[in-house]
């Protein structure tokens, strides 16, 4: 759970469809490092933000948990939709390295 104190939840303005079930982007805003959400996946649309002020440190940051896919995959309005030729796949706590595209034919490929 993220501190209410510190963070801030804004959900994406717009209508949503009176058919089926929807639920409206949300932005959390004035999150640190110190909040769960910053550390762990989330699987919803939801979107962290943090401020950082050099690269280096947006790199650490996000180097820094446990888990390594961190927006691997973002749909909008659709699902399971995937280039075949890119990998994908989670680093860390987060998979078992990567499928599809070259770097997932590596695994199975012997170069002599």
């Amino acid at each position: 759970m993220f501190n209410a104190l510190t963070a801030e939840l804004t959900h994406a303005g717009g209508a949503l469809p009176t058919k089926g079930c929807w639920f409206p982007p949300t932005f959390l805003t004035g999150v640190t490092h110190a909040h769960r959400v910053a550390s762990q996946e989330v699987f919803g649309l939801v979107l962290s933000v943090m401020t950082f002020r050099t690269p280096e440190e947006a790199f650490e940051r996000a180097n820094n948990i446990l888990y390594g896919l961190s927006a691997g995959v973002v749909w909008a309005n659709t699902y399971n939709k995937f280039d075949p030729t890119s990998p994908f796949g989670g680093y860390k706590e987060s998979g078992f390295s990567r499928e599809g595209g070259l770097q997932g034919l590596a695994a199975y490929c012997r170069v002599d």
